[in-house]
């Protein structure tokens, strides 16, 4: 029993030093994931405008073309 008890508390005392260790890091790169994802938003809808501008001009060339 009490062989038992202190592989528990072994066990227990292992797994929490484990935890402890891994989640600063995984806090970390989940700030780290939010930050690049509010960066590529705004780079992501920078670049459908771009290509919307990029549309339009070419359906006016298009048109102007026709036309003459």
């Amino acid at each position: 029993m009490v062989m038992m008890n202190t592989t528990i508390q072994t066990f227990v005392k292992t797994l929490t030093e484990s935890l402890s260790d891994t989640t600063p890091l995984r806090r970390s790169q989940c700030v780290k994931d939010l930050k690049t994802r509010r960066n590529e938003q705004p780079e992501t809808k920078l670049r459908e405008n771009r290509q919307k501008i990029s549309r339009v001009k070419s359906q006016r060339l298009k048109e102007r073309a026709l036309k003459d």
